[in-house]
């Protein structure tokens, strides 16, 4: 272990809080926008609660709908709020790290940000973004539990776990992991669902279940990609492929979250944790690992970079992409007609300001078809009626089209 920590010395702590905390949180703080299409959903259910498109019903939502009635409609505010449960996260994990082996916390932050995925996730405002606090440290405290064998840490992980159950049904995942080590886990929470909250518990347990679906592979929608779940573990997978040591503690619970992870990434958050301690066993066994901190150091100053407020390089929506839904706003009320948009850009016309039908659901079927668009204001990456006239465009794009302003 002194290896380990030679190799995270007292100087270079600052350097980790640095690039994986202060960097990325500073340019997402400066940005005007928030991360996240569908963060749009949320902040229009704050601030456009009369739109009944934002509804969210039901004993699932219970939770996320308490805490998002007391957030104020204030972007900075609420990114913020958002920062401070990164941070708070980011201690959480440091835990992780120390209770597995000491000297283990600092490099696991470091490995945590290694793909870009990590602050991805924790920058959007949705109803995860309540739910990781809560999720990671159930995590912290089941590996307590498994180190120390007291059940006062198995009882503190079940309830952290059910609290982020009732904001993601994601936390699952974790459930079933928990039960590979602690078959006694299910034991616990079969009655707790059924009997003793049969009204609130029956919901997420029913929906919980529903969620294994979302496994199957998809590819056309970025979050819920296969290929970018290939990505993401194949980076991990790149470096760990040096490891000859196969004494992981948590090799158990490791597998499946990799695989559910790379099958669908929108759960490849669950897997970074196990990937990170990996990563920290990797360096301790290997010699001359220097190389693998130094590419950790450069991939998450490139991904904390990329949280830059300019142009293409920030993250999405990007800042020409909200100044062309205020434009298509702008065009609708000064020529009275209604809005096409990309359905990815819905709920943003929303938020600022503007109404539209397309808000969600899948592109390129129905009414999603901008080709079928006539007598509106649209703004689309997509090809348009020949009838349609252009007005502006947005940005530069070297893979594909640039967003433009139709009046059509």
């Amino acid at each position: 272990m002194k290896m380990m920590m030679t190799k995270i010395e007292e100087h270079k702590k600052l350097l980790v809080l640095v690039l994986v905390f202060f960097i990325p949180s500073g340019f997402y703080l400066l940005s005007q926008n928030i991360v996240g299409y569908d963060s749009y959903f949320f902040l229009n259910k704050i601030c456009v609660p009369e739109n009944g498109h934002y509804n969210l019903t039901g004993n699932v939502h219970v939770a996320q709908n308490i805490v998002l009635s007391f957030l104020p409609c204030d972007l900075f505010l609420i990114k913020l709020l958002i920062v401070a449960l990164f941070a708070f996260s980011l201690f959480v994990f440091y835990l992780i790290g120390e209770e597995t082996k000491k000297g283990y916390g600092w490099p696991m932050l470091l490995f945590l940000g290694i793909t870009p995925l990590f602050t991805l996730e924790y920058f959007k405002l949705e109803n995860e973004t309540f739910a990781f606090p809560f999720l990671f440290l159930s995590l912290y405290c089941f590996i307590k539990y498994l180190n120390r064998k007291k059940t006062v840490f198995m009882a503190l992980s079940i309830v952290t776990i059910i609290i982020s159950s009732f904001f993601w049904l994601g936390s699952f995942f974790y459930i079933l992991i928990y039960a590979l080590m602690q078959p006694l886990i299910l034991v616990l929470f079969i009655p707790l669902y059924v009997v003793g909250f049969n009204n609130i518990f029956m919901p997420i347990l029913s929906n919980s279940f529903g969620i294994l679906s979302t496994l199957a592979p998809k590819l056309g929608i970025v979050e819920n990609s296969f290929f970018y779940g290939l990505i993401y573990s194949g980076i991990y997978v790149y470096f760990l492929r040096e490891n000859k040591q196969h004494n992981y503690p948590y090799l158990l619970m490791f597998l499946p979250m990799a695989l559910i992870g790379t099958l669908n990434p929108k759960y490849f958050i669950l897997a970074v944790p196990f990937f990170a301690l990996a990563m920290c066993w990797l360096v301790e066994n290997t010699k001359n690992s220097s190389w693998i901190l130094v590419m950790a150091v450069i991939l998450n100053l490139g991904f904390a970079i990329s949280y830059m407020p300019i142009g293409f390089v920030g993250k999405a929506p990007k800042t020409f992409e909200v100044q062309g839904v205020k434009d298509l706003i702008d065009l609708n009320r000064s020529l009275d007609k209604p809005i096409a948009n990309d359905w990815g850009l819905g709920h943003m016309v929303w938020f600022y300001g503007g109404q539209t039908e397309m808000h969600s659901g899948p592109p390129g079927e129905g009414d999603w078809n901008m080709e079928k668009q006539v007598n509106r204001v649209t703004l689309t990456y997509n090809k348009v009626s020949k009838n349609c006239v252009l007005l502006n465009e947005y940005g530069w794009n070297p893979f594909g089209e640039t967003l433009k302003l139709y009046d059509c």
